[in-house]
C-alpha cells in the first residue's frame, strides 16, 4: 500500500499505471526471495497456496470495484487511509494507546 501510495500520491500516476508498476517491482524481488526460502527448506507450500488464492480474489474483486464509474474517488480515500493507518502502526502510535 505505501507503494501504491508513493506511485499515486508522489509520482503522479493513476491507479491502474500505479498498480501495473507496483506489481512489476514486487515480482522483481519475490521471485529471488521465494527461490533463497524454497533452496533452504522454508516454504510452506500449503498456507502459501491458501494466500495465493485469498491474494488472487482480493485482487479480482478490487478490481471489480476499481472499474465501478466514480470509483477513483473512494480508491483513493481508502488508499490514503490505509497508508495513514499503517503509518501511525509502524510509528508505534497505537503502542501508546495501550
Amino acid at each position: 500500500m505505501i507503494l501504491l501510495a508513493g506511485l499515486v500520491l508522489g509520482a503522479g500516476f493513476d491507479l491502474v499505471r500505479a498498480n501495473a508498476i507496483k506489481v512489476v517491482i514486487i515480482l522483481v524481488f519475490t521471485i529471488p526471495a521465494l527461490i533463497v526460502f524454497v533452496m533452504n527448506g522454508q516454504v510452506n507450500w500449503c498456507i502459501g497456496l491458501i494466500l495465493a488464492i485469498g491474494n488472487m480474489t482480493g485482487a479480482w474483486l478490487g478490481a471489480q470495484f476499481a472499474s465501478r464509474p466514480g470509483a477513483a474517488v473512494w480508491v483513493h480515500r481508502i488508499l490514503i487511509a490505509v497508508v495513514v493507518v499503517s503509518a501511525a502502526k509502524l510509528l508505534g502510535l497505537f503502542d501508546l494507546a495501550i
